[in-house]
């Protein structure tokens, strides 16, 4: 099944921050809009490790894209020409700095409203958002919402630890800069980040 460009159309994170152990764990959920009834959606994410993923409610099979494997195997990797290896190379590094996390939406998904099981304010207002922006496409079959499980264990980027600095209280700074930015969003929580 061929990944389908998304439109994010609300997002909630819940974390919990462990400054002591430089660790966070998380749920987020996405409502998006695809093109079409997808099979596939790809968002953007890297250096955390996913636990769970579920599709309006109904577990998810998913894969983090390793670009990079991708590359590899494919014909023009294999050339021996150095101006080639050396821009694949290049590529690669872009392609694996950015991320994906691949995730095929079951078929019983799609007929299941967008939810991420939560029945709150926040749930509320995302799907009457939803609704008031694509009043057109607003049904099961365009709007899901993704919720992903995951932990993220000593980052390299993307969030920041200041230890206590005398009676203060340690803090983890998360980086949200502008979109795209491969330091940003994407290295602590799964997300739509274009450039």
């Amino acid at each position: 099944a061929t990944a389908v460009d998304v439109e994010p159309l609300a997002a909630r994170v819940a974390l919990a921050v462990d400054v002591a152990t430089r660790t966070l764990t998380g749920t987020t959920s996405l409502w998006l809009r695809a093109s079409r009834a997808a099979a596939t959606v790809r968002i953007h994410g890297r250096q955390f490790d996913v636990t769970r993923v579920r599709v309006n409610g109904v577990d998810a099979r998913w894969r983090m894209v390793d670009p990079v494997a991708e590359a590899a195997a494919s014909k023009a990797s294999k050339e021996a020409v150095p101006d080639a290896a050396e821009a694949w190379l290049r590529a690669a590094e872009t392609a694996a700095a950015a991320g994906e996390l691949e995730i095929e939406v079951p078929a019983d998904a799609r007929t299941s409203p967008p939810s991420d099981g939560r029945d709150d304010a926040f749930a509320e207002r995302a799907r009457r958002h939803a609704a008031s922006r694509l009043p057109d496409v607003a049904d099961a079959t365009t709007t899901t919402c993704v919720v992903v499980d995951y932990a993220l264990k000593d980052p390299a980027g993307g969030v920041f630890f200041f230890p206590a600095a005398g009676p203060a209280t340690a803090c983890a700074t998360l980086a949200a800069r502008r979109t795209g930015d491969p330091d940003g969003a994407r290295c602590w929580t799964p997300c739509v980040d274009r450039a």
